[in-house]
């Protein structure tokens, strides 16, 4: 092949991976395959290529081997990113940041919207001292709990927190891997090494900016949206009638029925108390003061009612702490209880009974913890309540024993619905785990992808996660979309396609504004951190830049720092460009064109503001 007369001096195989990268761009925009099936189309591509038409770069007689163009499988960002999946998964099943959700919460109760907007600006000044990956992870849940608690998608907060989380990664040197490779580089050449905040002043006011937009613009441009299962489950806001009993030690006790928020958890509404054979209905008209044993009939969401389960003072109802406890005693444990939605078939034996008289415990080994009718808003007892067709039971139980439920005659099981109750009691070894894992990287200790390994499978050995928990938290989008990106920055190093465009442009601007040949370069840094990773984009381009600035006679520093926040702050518009953007396109359950929709207005003001700040500061 390295006989063919090549096109304009340039090695076909560039061109054919410029025809590739093409291809993968417009396959993955337009969505006309399925991620997984365009990355694999990527995959197969280039391994035909190099297969079948072999390259020897620089003249070697050595080829380039194609399977080169799979060690994207085993790239340590592929593993820190599912290990820290795992993790998070963790942290969701024990319920561990509920309690910095809640703080957040209540300080800006008022303005519920501007907790967000507070924590993703923390989020910015965290990354600026600890590398923005891990600034990222430890937001998430965060991030994710308080988006819940606003009834908010977590497609509307997840882009957010990484763009945040890069933008503050670019203020100093430790902010981000790739400054750290950046100023090597430049040290090589003969540079001086960058200082911590050699960027900081230029690195401030693109932060600032890109906030401005991330706060005030970003969420009208992203959408909304929701997990499968939640499409198939149906209305997630269906209310169920739940019966609780008082304990004698319970902290409501003296408190007010109609205090508001008596229970602290939004989605409930109280209907009735019952004492002895007296019932007061809502609304209460009076004070009317909680005794021990008392009966609260209320109407809660099923999201509401595992967030009861899983709070810390879940002993003061006397059935919830009974039904732990059987449940622990004979099943082996109660951090197996799953939470499901099932429907009174129409010919069901059950119709026109109650749940005490069906002896429904007895018969499927789950407990009946809600009901809920459409017909009408019941606001009797539970346990007095005779079934109807088409009520739907809320049950909770092991997972054998609601699956067991598909072979009833008289209930249906609604797939998708089953919910596996946090267990709190693993909350501190979570977040013992996950701290002890970011420390380890953030001081160097060892990198990411081995101590967020190591966290996760020892997460999965004390039990705080089973194995069907962590592979449900494995994405294969993800999987798949890093093989095929690294395929491509592989190909688009060998082959030399981003060093020979950067050269084209620096020809065609000899003789212009060095401000102007900087924007230049600039651009075209902007574009191929999207293709190649932000730390592949800072290798090749800093060179480029570097011999730019001394052909221009003018100082580097411009150049060297336009490289920094071109590969960082321009990697907004493909899940691949940088690895913060690949670790939320799970949990937000995003498309690549959401983040070409919500990245690249980001990545124009950004090139404005950095081409301005060196017009007038240069």
């Amino acid at each position: 092949m390295t006989d063919l007369p090549l096109l304009l001096g340039i090695s076909p195989h560039l061109w054919a991976t410029f025809a590739v990268v093409c291809v993968a761009m417009y396959l993955y925009a337009s969505e006309r395959l399925p991620m997984e099936m365009t990355s694999l189309v990527i995959l197969c591509l280039l391994l035909f290529l190099f297969q079948f038409a072999p390259f020897f770069p620089d003249g070697s007689a050595k080829a380039f081997k194609p399977d080169e163009l799979l060690q994207g499988l085993s790239n340590p960002a592929l593993l820190a990113v599912l290990s820290l999946l795992v993790i998070g998964q963790a942290m969701v099943q024990t319920g561990s940041l509920n309690g910095v959700t809640n703080i957040i919460i209540r300080l800006f109760k008022e303005r519920p919207r501007l907790s967000i907007a507070a924590t993703l600006l923390m989020v910015t000044i965290t990354s600026m001292f600890l590398n923005d990956t891990p600034a990222c992870i430890i937001y998430m849940p965060i991030l994710l709990a308080i988006a819940a608690k606003m009834s908010l998608s977590a497609s509307k907060v997840m882009i957010p927190l990484s763009y945040a989380s890069i933008l503050g990664g670019t203020v100093t040197l430790i902010g981000s891997s790739t400054n750290l490779l950046v100023s090597g580089v430049a040290a090589n050449m003969g540079m001086k090494p960058l200082g911590l905040f050699d960027f900081a002043l230029p690195g401030i006011i693109i932060a600032a900016v890109g906030m401005l937009y991330i706060v005030l613009v970003l969420p009208r441009l992203l959408p909304s949206h929701a997990p499968l299962s939640s499409d198939l489950v149906g209305d997630r806001k269906r209310e169920f009638v739940i019966q609780l009993e008082v304990q004698s030690a319970s902290a409501l006790i003296g408190k007010p029925i109609n205090q508001e928020n008596l229970l602290g958890i939004k989605n409930v509404g109280i209907k009735m108390l019952q004492r002895s054979e007296h019932a007061y209905l809502a609304p209460f008209d009076e004070p009317i003061a909680i005794r021990p044993y008392d009966v609260i009939v209320l109407t809660a969401t099923k999201d509401a009612l595992i967030e009861l389960l899983s709070a810390k003072e879940k002993h003061m109802f006397g059935r919830i702490a009974a039904l732990n406890a059987q449940m622990a005693a004979e099943e082996g444990g109660a951090e197996n209880l799953v939470l499901a939605e099932v429907l009174v078939a129409p010919a069901s034996r059950m119709i026109g009974q109650n749940v005490e008289q069906i002896g429904f415990y007895h018969n499927y080994h789950c407990t009946v913890m809600g009901i809920q009718r459409r017909s009408r808003m019941i606001t009797s007892r539970m346990t007095e309540i005779r079934l109807a067709a088409g009520d739907v039971l809320l049950v909770m139980g092991t997972r054998e024993h609601i699956e067991a439920m598909r072979a009833s005659k008289d209930l249906m099981l609604m797939e998708w619905s089953m919910h596996e109750l946090p267990s709190p009691r693993n909350a501190l070894k979570v977040n013992f785990i996950f701290a002890a894992a970011i420390a380890a990287a953030a001081f160097d200790v060892v990198p990411i992808h081995i101590s967020a390994m190591a966290g996760a499978i020892i997460l999965l050995l004390i039990g705080c996660l089973n194995t069907r928990q962590a592979a449900r938290a494995l994405d294969g989008q993800i999987i798949l979309l890093v093989a095929a990106g690294m395929a491509l920055a592989t190909a688009l190093e060998v082959t030399g396609g981003a060093a020979f465009l950067a050269e084209q442009i620096v020809t065609l601007m000899q003789g212009a504004n060095p401000v102007w040949v900087m924007s230049a370069l600039f651009a075209l840094m902007a574009v191929s951190t999207n293709l190649l990773s932000n730390n592949a984009c800072g290798l090749i381009f800093t060179p480029i830049a570097i011999n730019t600035a001394r052909k221009l006679g003018v100082e580097p520093a411009m150049f060297i720092h336009a490289v920094i926040f071109a590969s960082n702050c321009c990697s907004f518009a493909t899940p691949i460009g940088y690895q913060t953007n690949l670790l939320v396109m799970g949990p937000g359950h995003y498309s690549f064109r959401d983040y070409m929709r919500a990245g690249i207005p980001l990545m124009v003001l950004v090139w404005i503001t950095y081409t301005a700040f060196c017009f007038f500061y240069y």
